[in-house]
């Protein structure tokens, strides 16, 4: 029987993809007890525990390569997935490989990679990352990133998946637009491309335990997950600012701004943007916080802010979380944000954006003044799009593959 190998960070590492990897093979249950199981995390990151839910975990330095490993790829732009291209460089060459893209467009981690192996530039090993993407602008592209002067706006909208597709036997994606993004966009001559499944985000059972708070002393409004310059945090506090100084003063101290995540840069420090903004009083960042704490602090809250640009890849856990909750959501109306449903689209154009961010704030606040219920709407789907598989059933249907192959 073919071992699994999970290759991930996972708990207690302070990303959302962590706690993903948690939800996932909860939701897989005991379709995986026969197959060996095991978790690769990438060292240097913080102390892993020795399992997870009776799964041996073991870094990446220490994984030993077998010749009929089915290999689970989990693939993000960040940091902490960063190991997972040595370890694709390291498998065996019979090894299966199912990449779960958590993120299509994975330049800025390439980028990372091959300006980082000992000498300034890799271009032999970019042109690999990006073979199948842009073929008419590819030239172009590799002589401005040898330069340094890749365009800003490129670095978010490249996928630099060409090593992942060339691997993979089958690729799992969160939404439509990433499989539509993949296909369409980079592969250009592809001999074989994989056949790409579309997965729902595993729900998080643990919600149960932490139901919405009723109507209480606080209107909160919350931004969950990495704080990042994507995550549109300055327009956020700048629309938060405008609805705050609308309210009679008497009513300021009941409202608050609630932002839970690491910062990925001091700039987009909240405490210190609300201090610009003026409201500073009404603003507070807990960092990263426990998983518990996570969602007894979300259960507070009134309207949830989802903000992507220039990209926001696949939807986010966050998104997907707040929703289960029954928390009003506002997310940006672009990419894979599109096919999801929400309380309230946000504009991206510059003159809308904060003025839209302002008015849905005003909207759920006047709600919870007047004692109306502070769960979602239910908006209807703006889309009819198929069902998507959960995780148990994409496993299986991964497993039935192997044993056909």
């Amino acid at each position: 029987m073919a071992r699994i190998v999970f290759v991930s960070p996972a708990p207690p590492m302070k990303t959302g993809t962590a706690r993903y990897l948690s939800l996932f093979l909860e939701e897989c249950g005991g379709i995986l007890r026969d197959h060996q199981p095991v978790i690769v995390t990438p060292s240097g990151l913080g102390a892993p525990n020795p399992s997870l839910m009776g799964i041996p975990i073991v870094s990446d330095r220490d994984y030993c390569p077998a010749e009929d490993d089915v290999l689970f790829m989990f693939v993000a732009n960040n940091r902490f997935h960063r190991f997972v291209f040595s370890i694709l460089e390291r498998r065996k060459r019979s090894s299966r490989v199912i990449s779960i893209i958590h993120d299509p467009q994975c330049f800025m981690n390439v980028d990372h990679i091959q300006r980082n192996l000992g000498r300034k530039y890799d271009p032999e090993g970019m042109v690999k990352d990006l073979k199948f993407e842009i073929p008419n602008l590819r030239e172009w592209i590799m002589s401005r990133w040898q330069q340094a002067g890749l365009p800003q706006i490129l670095k978010f909208n490249l996928m630099a998946q060409s090593r992942i597709i060339e691997a993979s036997d089958v690729m799992v994606v969160h939404s439509y637009y990433a499989a539509l993004k993949l296909l369409l966009e980079s592969g250009h001559g592809v001999e074989r491309m994989p056949p790409i499944l579309v997965m729902q985000h595993p729900r998080d059972p643990s919600i149960e335990g932490h139901p919405l708070l009723p109507r209480g002393r606080k209107f909160v409004v919350g931004c969950f997950g990495w704080i990042s310059q994507a995550k549109r945090p300055i327009p956020i506090i700048s629309g938060f600012s405008r609805f705050l100084s609308s309210l009679p003063a008497h009513e300021r101290e009941a409202v608050e701004l609630k932002f839970v995540g690491e910062l990925t840069q001091k700039s987009l420090d909240p405490s210190v943007l609300a201090q610009a903004y003026g409201c500073e009083k009404n603003c507070v960042h807990l960092g990263h916080v426990s998983d518990e704490r996570f969602l007894r602090e979300m259960s507070t809250v009134n309207i949830m802010f989802n903000l992507r640009f220039p990209s926001c890849g696949e939807t986010s856990g966050t998104l997907n979380l707040a929703k289960e909750m029954g928390i009003r959501v506002a997310m940006t109306n672009y990419q894979a944000f599109k096919e999801e449903n929400a309380d309230f689209l946000i504009s991206l154009a510059p003159d809308k954006e904060v003025d839209e961010i302002c008015a849905a704030i005003t909207a759920v606040y006047r709600d919870w003044i007047a004692g109306k219920a502070t769960t979602s709407r239910a908006p209807s789907p703006r889309y009819a799009l198929p069902k998507k598989f959960d995780a148990r059933q994409a496993l299986q249907w991964v497993l039935s593959q192997e044993a056909a192959a």
